[in-house]
């Protein structure tokens, strides 16, 4: 057959031969792969191969076949495309030398998963149909799941799949709309996604600290269910303008906010002096955090420079005595005493 011409040894194929094979489909797309002139023609009969194929041969013996076909073609063929997406979505084997077992590794599943990625980014966004973008939202747990190109990123918003877009702008670094109610929405519709992927959450996280103007709209992004804002996703907070210090700790779930939270935060309120108008929110702000986290702020609160304590009229003193009297233990004489420390 290598003597003849690709059409030839194509129309002398016959894939209902029971000599039809498995070398035959290799056969004819390294013939493809080497072939000049791609006509039309010899790709639709390519394709008709490969869709009876598939009904022939076991999907893990011909899939690469199907993906550099369709990466020539520079077309999704959808009854190829669901080969391959029922292929990644098959329960995976421990290992491909168990007896009896016929499916794939986890290792071989991701590889025709970064394969397959290489294929979407190749061809045009205008040859992506929807079923390929439902695929493409449903896959999160292969290696780099969101590594797509900005074109199939604005497709993927386009169609519907915002959140599934702004994964894959924070994975390639580009300019994302954060005040845009759509992404907002899709955001906080996927929390219960973030709680199972922590790493790439907190890369999100870290975009919307830095882009987001709007931040107090992503506040669901900052409750109990996520980790606890880092020292570091700290300082990208307190560098945002119009941000007070009061609107700080709502940033600080009162149910996970630990020691090392409430040592940074307590060094940055005590970086200059507070009005006594902000230094009371502070405070009754505080009043809802637990007992041993208040004790731990007034600890390290500087009542001395930073909230003058010494300087709020008498009226004030009183009120903040009663909000903190139970958690400060201000009806024992070891509360009392302690309290006039700080």
């Amino acid at each position: 057959m290598s003597l003849l011409s690709f059409s030839d040894a194509l129309e002398l194929l016959n894939i209902e031969s029971k000599n039809f094979s498995v070398s035959h489909v290799k056969y004819i797309i390294n013939r493809f792969i080497e072939e000049k002139q791609k006509s039309k023609m010899i790709s639709d009969k390519i394709c008709q191969v490969l869709i009876y194929a598939c009904g022939v041969f076991a999907a893990k013996e011909i899939i690469d076949y199907i993906i550099d076909y369709m990466k020539i073609s520079g077309e999704i063929v959808e009854e190829l495309d669901e080969t391959v997406w029922n292929l990644l979505d098959e329960e995976t084997i421990e290992s491909e030398n168990e007896d009896g077992e016929t499916g794939l590794t986890y290792k071989k599943q991701n590889e025709i998963f970064q394969k397959y990625k290489e294929l979407i980014n190749s061809i045009p966004v205008s040859n992506i149909t929807d079923g390929v973008l439902e695929h493409i939202n449903m896959i999160d747990y292969f290696e780099k799941p969101y590594e797509y190109s900005i074109d199939l990123s604005n497709l993927l918003f386009e169609r519907g799949y915002q959140f599934m877009s702004v994964l894959v702008k924070v994975h390639n670094g580009d300019i994302i709309d954060f005040s845009n109610k759509d992404i907002v929405e899709s955001i906080e519709h996927s929390c219960a996604w973030a709680t199972k992927h922590k790493e790439v959450f907190l890369r999100l996280r870290e975009r919307i600290l830095l882009n987001a103007d709007n931040i107090f709209d992503y506040k669901f992004c900052f409750t109990s269910n996520f980790p606890l804002l880092s020292k570091e996703e700290f300082s990208l907070l307190i560098n945002r303008k119009k941000i007070s210090l009061k609107e700080i700790l709502e940033f600080f779930p009162p149910e996970i906010i630990d020691v090392e939270a409430v040592e940074y935060i307590s060094k940055h309120f005590n970086k200059e002096h507070v009005n006594n108008y902000d230094a009371f929110d502070v405070l009754e702000k505080i009043a809802q955090y637990r007992q041993d986290t208040v004790k731990l702020f007034f600890e390290k609160i500087d009542f001395a420079h930073a909230f003058l304590y010494y300087t709020f009229a008498e009226w004030r003193k009183k009120q903040i005595k009663n909000i903190f009297w139970k958690k400060l233990e201000l009806d024992t004489f070891e509360g009392k005493i302690k309290f006039m420390e700080y």
